[in-house]
């Protein structure tokens, strides 16, 4: 299957709600479309 295809799934623990920015801190990453806002409410 395409890897492109696939959807990632993580868990992780929150105590401070907002928006936040999910990336990688090498370039290529983020010049192709590898960054993400997450967003979420308690």
């Amino acid at each position: 299957m395409n890897a492109f295809l696939k959807k990632p799934a993580f868990e992780f623990f929150t105590d401070n709600p907002g928006r936040w920015f999910f990336h990688c801190h090498n370039l290529y990453h983020l010049e192709t479309v590898m960054a993400r806002e997450i967003h979420y409410k308690v």
